[in-house]
């Protein structure tokens, strides 16, 4: 078949050949393109995720240079939100128990309330309080809280907490 070819049928064959290499690779380029596209959008999405991760973590150093309890110390904290909740200094507030988690990468100070003598709060008082302990710090937290009611009767209550307050391994 091809040796009866003359100079233009070759010709015309070679057109015909490349041209369908050409379509072949079009399709193959587009494919790749659409490939690609697909990959910039996702890049695209990850790196808007990594950049509201960043400006959370922005966020809580700020939050972190600002918190009270690391400004003052735990204990003059502690001492500051009694007088500011309107509870008053009538808690004993004995040295903290050091519970490390080495694996993790932080350590847990605790400190316990105890009450000085048979002082009794309204809810609304222990609520403020407990209020007053969370709100103004991220690392102190109450993590225990006795709660009686008082042995007079009525809406008072006696009670006593355990604050924790977490920070990484090597502060404090």
């Amino acid at each position: 078949m091809f040796k009866n070819w003359d100079g233009e049928r070759w010709f015309l064959f070679v057109v015909a050949v490349f041209i369908f290499c050409g379509l072949g690779g079009q399709l193959y380029l587009q494919s790749r393109v659409s490939t690609l596209e697909d990959g910039w959008a996702t890049s695209a999405k990850n790196l808007a995720e990594i950049g509201a991760l960043a400006d959370e973590i922005y966020a809580l150093k700020e939050d972190m240079r600002n918190d009270e309890a690391l400004q003052v110390g735990a204990y003059a904290y502690i001492g500051d939100m009694m007088v500011s909740s309107r509870i008053g200094k009538k808690f004993d507030v004995p040295k903290p128990q050091e519970l490390k988690n080495q694996a993790e990468g932080y350590k847990d100070m605790r400190y316990s309330l105890r009450r000085t003598s048979g002082e009794t709060f309204s809810r609304q008082q222990i609520a403020n309080f407990m209020l007053y302990i969370e709100g103004n710090t991220m690392r102190m937290k109450v993590s225990k809280l006795t709660l009686n009611r008082a042995k007079s009767g009525g809406e008072d209550w006696t009670v006593d907490f355990t604050f924790t307050e977490r920070m990484p391994l090597g502060e404090g």
